[in-house]
Protein backbone atom coordinates (compact mmCIF):
# COMPACT_ATOMS: atom_id res chain seq x y z
CA UNK A 1 0.00 0.00 0.00
CA UNK A 2 1.62 3.44 -0.82
CA UNK A 3 2.14 6.57 1.99
CA UNK A 4 1.25 9.71 2.02
CA UNK A 5 2.73 12.42 2.75
CA UNK A 6 0.86 15.53 2.85
CA UNK A 7 2.12 19.59 1.48
CA UNK A 8 2.30 21.96 3.95
CA UNK A 9 -0.44 24.76 4.42
CA UNK A 10 1.71 27.42 2.15
CA UNK A 11 1.10 24.19 -0.29
CA UNK A 12 4.98 23.44 -0.31
CA UNK A 13 6.17 19.90 1.09
CA UNK A 14 7.62 19.75 4.56
CA UNK A 15 11.16 20.49 4.80
CA UNK A 16 11.88 17.21 6.97
CA UNK A 17 9.57 14.90 4.25
CA UNK A 18 11.23 16.92 1.27
CA UNK A 19 14.66 16.15 2.60
CA UNK A 20 13.78 12.18 3.01
CA UNK A 21 12.46 12.13 -0.48
CA UNK A 22 15.33 14.06 -2.72
CA UNK A 23 17.98 12.43 -4.19
CA UNK A 24 20.73 12.67 -5.31
CA UNK A 25 15.13 23.58 -30.08
CA UNK A 26 15.11 26.78 -30.86
CA UNK A 27 11.51 27.68 -30.46
CA UNK A 28 9.77 29.28 -33.60
CA UNK A 29 8.15 32.53 -32.96
CA UNK A 30 4.31 32.24 -31.88
CA UNK A 31 2.06 32.86 -34.47
CA UNK A 32 -1.36 32.87 -32.61
CA UNK A 33 -4.39 32.64 -34.06
CA UNK A 34 -8.54 30.92 -33.42
CA UNK A 35 -9.57 27.51 -32.72
CA UNK A 36 -6.99 26.67 -29.89
CA UNK A 37 -8.55 23.03 -29.43
CA UNK A 38 -9.80 22.14 -32.71
CA UNK A 39 -8.69 18.53 -33.98
CA UNK A 40 -8.87 15.25 -33.97
CA UNK A 41 -10.44 13.94 -30.33
CA UNK A 42 -7.38 12.36 -28.74
CA UNK A 43 -7.93 8.65 -27.22
CA UNK A 44 -5.49 9.54 -24.76
CA UNK A 45 -6.64 11.19 -21.19
CA UNK A 46 -4.56 13.94 -20.83
CA UNK A 47 -2.20 15.68 -23.62
CA UNK A 48 1.09 17.12 -23.32
CA UNK A 49 2.67 20.63 -24.67
CA UNK A 50 6.28 21.31 -24.54
CA UNK A 51 8.50 24.40 -24.46
CA UNK A 52 12.58 24.87 -23.79
CA UNK A 53 13.36 26.59 -20.47
CA UNK A 54 14.97 29.78 -22.40
CA UNK A 55 11.80 30.13 -24.55
CA UNK A 56 10.35 30.98 -21.33
CA UNK A 57 12.50 32.03 -18.98
CA UNK A 58 15.26 34.42 -21.24
CA UNK A 59 13.15 35.00 -24.09
CA UNK A 60 11.57 38.14 -24.75
CA UNK A 61 9.82 36.82 -27.48
CA UNK A 62 6.60 34.67 -27.38
CA UNK A 63 7.47 31.01 -28.76
CA UNK A 64 4.63 28.35 -29.62
CA UNK A 65 4.37 25.19 -27.46
CA UNK A 66 5.17 22.00 -29.02
CA UNK A 67 4.19 18.73 -28.80
CA UNK A 68 6.22 17.08 -25.93
CA UNK A 69 6.19 13.82 -28.60
CA UNK A 70 8.52 15.75 -30.91
CA UNK A 71 11.27 16.19 -28.71
CA UNK A 72 14.18 14.09 -27.44
CA UNK A 73 15.11 13.08 -23.58
CA UNK A 74 18.47 13.93 -21.76
CA UNK A 75 20.21 12.01 -20.10
CA UNK A 76 22.39 14.71 -18.26
CA UNK A 77 19.64 13.83 -15.32
CA UNK A 78 20.89 10.33 -14.62
CA UNK A 79 24.21 12.56 -13.10
CA UNK A 80 22.55 15.91 -11.80
CA UNK A 81 18.89 14.50 -10.37
CA UNK A 82 15.64 16.04 -11.63
CA UNK A 83 14.01 19.40 -10.19
CA UNK A 84 10.42 19.76 -10.35
CA UNK A 85 8.11 23.47 -9.68
CA UNK A 86 5.02 23.32 -10.43
CA UNK A 87 5.13 26.28 -11.86
CA UNK A 88 1.47 27.33 -12.82
CA UNK A 89 -1.89 25.60 -12.71
CA UNK A 90 -4.81 27.08 -15.03
CA UNK A 91 -8.32 26.10 -12.93
CA UNK A 92 -10.37 26.44 -15.77
CA UNK A 93 -14.33 26.78 -15.83
CA UNK A 94 -16.41 24.74 -14.08
CA UNK A 95 -15.99 21.15 -15.88
CA UNK A 96 -12.69 21.26 -13.85
CA UNK A 97 -12.24 17.61 -12.63
CA UNK A 98 -8.42 17.13 -11.73
CA UNK A 99 -8.10 17.87 -7.93
CA UNK A 100 -4.05 15.95 -6.77
CA UNK A 101 -1.09 16.11 -8.55
CA UNK A 102 1.17 13.60 -6.90
CA UNK A 103 4.18 13.10 -7.89
CA UNK A 104 5.91 9.62 -7.51
CA UNK A 105 8.43 8.41 -5.31
CA UNK A 106 10.23 4.67 -5.05
CA UNK A 107 11.83 4.04 -1.28
CA UNK A 108 13.79 0.75 -0.66
CA UNK A 109 13.53 -0.02 -4.66
CA UNK A 110 9.84 -1.23 -4.52
CA UNK A 111 7.69 0.64 -2.43
CA UNK A 112 5.50 2.99 -4.16
CA UNK A 113 5.17 6.52 -2.29
CA UNK A 114 2.77 9.09 -3.56
CA UNK A 115 3.03 12.59 -2.55
CA UNK A 116 0.17 14.89 -3.00
CA UNK A 117 2.22 18.41 -4.15
CA UNK A 118 -0.65 20.04 -5.21
CA UNK A 119 -4.59 19.99 -4.26
CA UNK A 120 -8.01 21.83 -5.54
CA UNK A 121 -11.09 22.42 -3.44
CA UNK A 122 -14.06 22.49 -5.93
CA UNK A 123 -16.52 23.27 -3.33
CA UNK A 124 -14.56 26.53 -2.31
CA UNK A 125 -12.74 26.43 -5.66
CA UNK A 126 -9.31 27.17 -3.25
CA UNK A 127 -6.44 25.74 -5.08
CA UNK A 128 -3.02 24.91 -2.94
CA UNK A 129 0.26 26.82 -3.69
CA UNK A 130 2.86 26.35 -6.14
CA UNK A 131 5.73 23.71 -5.18
CA UNK A 132 9.15 22.53 -6.01
CA UNK A 133 10.59 19.52 -5.22
CA UNK A 134 13.39 17.19 -6.42
CA UNK A 135 12.91 13.33 -7.66
CA UNK A 136 15.72 10.77 -8.26
CA UNK A 137 15.42 9.28 -11.91
CA UNK A 138 18.57 7.31 -11.32
CA UNK A 139 16.71 4.54 -9.96
CA UNK A 140 14.44 3.52 -13.29
CA UNK A 141 15.02 6.57 -15.40
CA UNK A 142 11.92 7.77 -15.24
CA UNK A 143 9.14 9.98 -13.25
CA UNK A 144 5.89 9.43 -12.18
CA UNK A 145 2.70 11.72 -11.53
CA UNK A 146 -0.80 10.89 -10.91
CA UNK A 147 -3.55 13.28 -12.11
CA UNK A 148 -6.29 12.90 -9.78
CA UNK A 149 -10.22 13.31 -11.20
CA UNK A 150 -13.27 13.48 -9.58
CA UNK A 151 -16.88 13.63 -10.87
CA UNK A 152 -17.99 16.47 -12.76
CA UNK A 153 -20.18 18.28 -10.44
CA UNK A 154 -18.68 19.74 -7.25
CA UNK A 155 -19.44 17.90 -4.02
CA UNK A 156 -22.85 19.07 -2.29
CA UNK A 157 -22.59 17.33 1.22
CA UNK A 158 -20.02 19.11 3.27
CA UNK A 159 -17.79 20.52 0.73
CA UNK A 160 -16.15 17.05 1.10
CA UNK A 161 -14.27 16.45 -2.16
CA UNK A 162 -12.92 13.05 -0.54
CA UNK A 163 -16.54 11.92 -0.65
CA UNK A 164 -16.52 11.61 -4.70
CA UNK A 165 -15.61 8.33 -6.74
CA UNK A 166 -11.95 8.83 -7.96
CA UNK A 167 -10.08 8.21 -11.43
CA UNK A 168 -6.16 8.68 -11.74
CA UNK A 169 -4.54 8.92 -14.96
CA UNK A 170 -0.83 8.78 -14.95
CA UNK A 171 1.70 10.92 -16.54
CA UNK A 172 5.08 9.00 -17.21
CA UNK A 173 8.56 11.15 -18.27
CA UNK A 174 11.44 9.14 -19.45
CA UNK A 175 14.74 8.87 -20.38
CA UNK A 176 13.71 5.70 -22.06
CA UNK A 177 12.21 4.89 -25.74
CA UNK A 178 9.03 3.58 -24.12
CA UNK A 179 5.54 3.81 -25.64
CA UNK A 180 3.19 5.89 -23.79
CA UNK A 181 6.12 7.73 -22.01
CA UNK A 182 7.26 11.53 -22.61
CA UNK A 183 10.90 12.00 -23.24
CA UNK A 184 12.69 14.27 -20.07
CA UNK A 185 14.26 17.04 -21.21
CA UNK A 186 15.20 20.09 -19.16
CA UNK A 187 12.08 22.57 -20.03
CA UNK A 188 8.91 23.36 -19.40
CA UNK A 189 5.71 20.85 -19.83
CA UNK A 190 2.04 21.96 -19.87
CA UNK A 191 -0.46 18.53 -19.06
CA UNK A 192 -3.91 19.24 -19.95
CA UNK A 193 -6.62 16.50 -19.61
CA UNK A 194 -8.52 15.57 -21.54
CA UNK A 195 -11.79 14.63 -20.23
CA UNK A 196 -14.53 12.73 -21.64
CA UNK A 197 -12.93 12.63 -24.88
CA UNK A 198 -11.99 16.34 -25.38
CA UNK A 199 -10.31 17.05 -28.17
CA UNK A 200 -6.24 18.07 -27.63
CA UNK A 201 -4.70 21.71 -27.77
CA UNK A 202 -3.16 22.75 -30.86
CA UNK A 203 0.10 23.49 -29.74
CA UNK A 204 1.32 25.95 -32.42
CA UNK A 205 -1.43 28.56 -31.03
CA UNK A 206 -0.20 28.92 -27.57
CA UNK A 207 2.32 30.00 -25.79
CA UNK A 208 3.70 30.45 -21.69
CA UNK A 209 3.52 33.70 -20.09
CA UNK A 210 3.73 34.37 -16.55
CA UNK A 211 0.75 36.19 -15.16
CA UNK A 212 0.71 37.05 -11.43
CA UNK A 213 3.62 34.59 -10.76
CA UNK A 214 2.50 31.59 -12.23
CA UNK A 215 3.59 30.16 -16.13
CA UNK A 216 0.15 29.93 -17.46
CA UNK A 217 -0.87 28.36 -20.85
CA UNK A 218 -2.01 31.74 -23.03
CA UNK A 219 -3.92 31.89 -26.55
CA UNK A 220 -4.72 34.91 -28.78
CA UNK A 221 -8.31 36.46 -28.41
CA UNK A 222 -9.69 39.78 -29.38
CA UNK A 223 -8.75 41.13 -26.64
CA UNK A 224 -4.94 40.26 -26.93
CA UNK A 225 -2.98 37.49 -25.47
CA UNK A 226 -5.35 35.59 -22.66
CA UNK A 227 -5.19 32.37 -20.21
CA UNK A 228 -6.63 29.78 -22.14
CA UNK A 229 -9.67 29.06 -20.19
CA UNK A 230 -9.04 25.16 -19.42
CA UNK A 231 -7.66 23.18 -16.41
CA UNK A 232 -3.96 22.74 -17.04
CA UNK A 233 -0.39 21.87 -15.18
CA UNK A 234 2.79 23.74 -15.79
CA UNK A 235 5.53 21.49 -14.87
CA UNK A 236 9.06 23.12 -14.84
CA UNK A 237 11.47 20.44 -14.94
CA UNK A 238 15.37 20.97 -14.54
CA UNK A 239 18.49 19.77 -12.83
CA UNK A 240 18.71 18.75 -9.20
CA UNK A 241 22.32 19.86 -9.33
CA UNK A 242 24.33 22.56 -11.45
CA UNK A 243 26.38 21.51 -14.54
Amino acid sequence: MSKEVRPTQEGGLGRREFLVLTSSCAAATLALGPNLFAGALSTRDVAIGFLPIDAVDASDRQAALLSADSIASDGSFLRHGVRVRVAGVGIGNDSRRTIVLQPHYLVDGNTDLTVDAYRFNRATRMPGGLTEFGMPVDVDQRLRFSLVTAQRNPPTRHGNDDADPRQTSLVTFSLLSEAGAVPLTRGYYVVVPLHDGAAAPRWSAATLKTKDGKVLMHEMTSGGLQPVDREHFVLRMDYATAI
